[in-house]
């Protein structure tokens, strides 16, 4: 009898955690996906999230900052709005959350512009 009720118990905490396990996982194969093209081992339009959708180069000017910026990164949509993978141009990505993930967007762009113009550079280019 106590076999059995420490079996559901287990049984009751797999079938809770298996959900969030599995979309830890599908968030860090997305992380991957982006190294593997940073590493140049992949085109970013050959790879694909787990959940379904694809990847995107941020568009940035050709320069060189001397701080990380976002290169490529998925949309909100991929992981239906939580937040998105972003990689960055010193090689490394994070999942980022969406509040985090929208705030990183606007943040970069106000860094690289404000580094533009105190170095005497150019603005940013507008999509």
């Amino acid at each position: 009898m106590r076999g059995g009720i420490v079996l559901l118990v287990v049984a009751a905490v797999m079938v809770y955690a298996y959900p969030a396990a599995h979309e830890f996982q599908q968030r860090m194969d997305c992380c991957g996906n982006l190294k593997l093209f940073y590493a140049g081992k992949a085109a970013l339009e050959d790879l694909h999230c787990p959940r379904g959708g694809g990847y995107h180069a941020a568009i940035r000017p050709a320069i060189h900052v001397p701080f990380p910026t976002i290169i490529a990164f998925e949309p909100l949509s991929n992981h239906g709005g939580d937040g998105g993978a972003v990689l960055f141009s010193d090689g490394h990505a994070e999942f980022l959350m969406k509040g985090s993930y929208e705030s990183r967007f606007r943040d970069d762009e106000a860094r690289i512009a404000a580094y533009l113009q105190s170095s005497g550079g150019t603005s940013l280019p507008r999509p």
